[in-house]
């Protein structure tokens, strides 16, 4: 009659007929009934339980439960239905391990780094770094400073390189710190690590440390933002280089120092120069004007037509010397009705029609205007010449001033409100 096998939950592992021997539903040999010479058989078993399948390679026909000493890992190991799994310490392997449960520890010996699972995660234990990156990441340490009391700081690593060093306080160390040099500040200390910053943006710092150590803060600097607004210094700016000040999108301009001169400088080829001004009402004037190309200056005269164009009075207080050339004056021709301006020099001609020429209002003394008859044939005696006095005398009278000579030439001179306008030369 056959034997039924059954593990201890009932479950039956095998029918074992009379006179047969079963090694392959266990690594166990069973024996059946009538089976000879089973003595050795039963004794195998036996040592085989005693060494728990002592082998380097595992059971080959292992049962849950089952106990197996791996002899290259030294460890006792239990068969959980799936595979072996460590019995009393972590799992040490390469590869991620299947069917864990809560609780399980896993050596990964190709990172070096400890894993545990909670029940749903692997989750890493520690270090934070593999072998591979070495030390990486903060490091809690304690340090002895220079009076002998403990201090607690945190390292900060990337692949076996201090980058520095994290404190609550400031002290000295006692020993030398291996890639650190100094005090350790409160916050952050950087390490000795050659060219090592912070690329990131600071919104608020004390100071600034210049290459040779000196702290500067805000107040050392001159903020170049274009949307910043005027920046306003309380001292003076002394720059002690004969280096030109730069203007301009181009680098247009310069302002330059040399040993004998202060020059404004134009880079650009053919770029005029200006010099602008505001009125009493506000608006805007161009007081200096240089014609670069043609090499005029034009002085409240925009388009100068001369090397030197003035639009307005001269007034020489020294002598005016022409070195060369003829001292010139510009005549202007009217034939028609003209408010005249101090220093006109006036050249009319009333061969078509007598018209009036007023003088200017509110003068000053010294002030004057010159005239010339440049009519055909009988000039102002044909067409006479009406002068308007414009509110002013001439030459004590209230009326204006009929010139009907021919070929008369003559200037009016303001000498002021008695006398008025009055002659320089008498008329022809």
């Amino acid at each position: 009659m056959a034997y039924t096998i059954n593990k201890t939950n009932g479950s039956i592992l095998v029918q074992l007929d009379d006179s047969k021997i079963d090694q392959l539903s266990s690594d166990l040999t069973l024996i059946g009934k009538n089976v000879s010479n089973y003595g050795e058989l039963f004794n195998e078993n036996f040592v085989h339980l005693l060494e728990n399948f002592a082998n380097s390679s595992s059971p080959n026909f292992p049962i849950t439960g089952q106990i197996w000493y791996d002899t290259t890992d030294s460890r006792l190991k239990v068969y959980d239905g799936s595979g072996f799994r460590t019995s009393g310490g972590p799992i040490v392997s390469s590869i991620t391990p299947t069917s864990l449960i809560q609780g399980d520890l896993w050596i990964n010996n190709q990172k070096n780094q400890l894993y545990f699972y909670d029940g749903i995660d692997l989750l890493l234990a520690g270090p934070l770094y593999t072998a591979e990156q070495g030390i990486s990441g903060p490091e809690v340490v304690s340090i002895l400073d220079s009076t002998g009391n403990l201090k607690h700081v945190v390292k900060f690593w990337v692949n076996q390189t201090l980058l520095g060093i994290f404190s609550k306080e400031e002290f000295t160390p006692q020993a030398t710190i291996n890639g650190f040099t100094g005090t350790i500040k409160k916050g952050f200390n950087s390490s000795t690590l050659d060219g090592a910053k912070f690329y990131v943006t600071a919104s608020k710092a004390d100071a600034l440390v210049s290459p040779s150590g000196a702290s500067k803060t805000t107040s050392s600097f001159v903020s170049t933002e274009a949307s910043g607004g005027n920046t306003t210094m309380s001292a003076t700016l002394t720059i002690q280089n004969i280096k030109p000040i730069v203007f301009g999108p181009s680098q247009n301009n310069e302002i330059r120092i040399t040993n004998d001169a202060f020059e404004l400088v134009g880079i650009t080829p053919g770029q005029n120069f200006k010099i602008k001004v505001k009125s009493s009402g506000g608006s805007t004037l161009e007081a200096v004007s240089i014609d670069a190309i043609n090499q005029r200056v034009g002085i409240f005269n925009n388009a100068p037509t001369a090397t030197l164009d003035i639009i307005g009075s001269v007034l020489i207080s020294g002598d005016l010397t022409v070195s060369s050339g003829n001292l010139k004056t510009i005549w202007i021709t009217k034939t028609s009705n003209y408010s005249a301006v101090n220093g006109d020099q006036l050249v009319v001609d009333t061969t078509s029609s007598t018209f009036t020429i007023v003088l200017p209002a509110s003068p000053s003394v010294g002030n004057r205007v010159s005239f010339i008859d440049g009519g055909a044939n009988n000039g102002f005696a044909s067409n006479s010449l009406t002068i308007g006095r414009n509110g002013s005398k001439i030459n004590k009278l209230t009326t204006d001033l009929t010139v009907s000579t021919q070929g008369a030439a003559f200037t009016l001179v303001y000498t002021g409100s008695n006398r008025g306008w009055a002659y320089s030369n008498v008329p022809v």
